[in-house]
């Protein structure tokens, strides 16, 4: 259940307050199917810090700004939020999750080929419903 946070993006705290897992993640596709379980017996045995990463592509339009593959490459972002989650120490029945996203123009993995190889890699592997959560969907 998500009790309190500091959200500078992503979600309206107001909006999830209260809300359990499963209901504070419903937009992300196959978390019902896929995740749930695991993260229910991940967030009930937590003793340690862990930590994860994702990633997504944004794309910052211009009002009135031509659609072409040339002219909206320069407006993609490639953004990766490193994630912890860790108890409280003097309040142990409390979890505390963080988000700490770091964006770079996607242009950027032009000066770094195998980065961009093994993206493509990734990108290639994730069912159709991820990618549009991602922002690599058809638009």
């Amino acid at each position: 259940v998500f009790v309190a946070g500091v959200v500078t993006e992503s979600f309206d705290p107001v909006d999830k307050h209260m809300l359990p897992m499963m209901e504070l993640h419903e937009p992300v596709p196959q978390y019902a199917d896929d995740l749930e379980e695991s993260m229910g017996r991940v967030f009930s045995s937590l003793r340690k810090p862990v930590w994860r990463a994702n990633f997504a592509v944004m794309e910052y339009q211009v009002e009135d700004g031509e659609r072409s593959p040339e002219a909206l490459l320069p407006n993609l972002y490639f953004k990766v939020e490193y994630e912890t989650l860790r108890r409280l120490p003097k309040h142990p029945e409390y979890l505390v999750f963080t988000i700490r996203p770091h964006v770079d123009p996607l242009t950027a993995f032009a000066s770094t080929p195998l980065a961009a190889a093994a993206l493509a890699e990734e990108i290639r592997s994730l069912p159709e419903a991820l990618l549009a959560y991602r922002g690599l969907g058809e638009p």
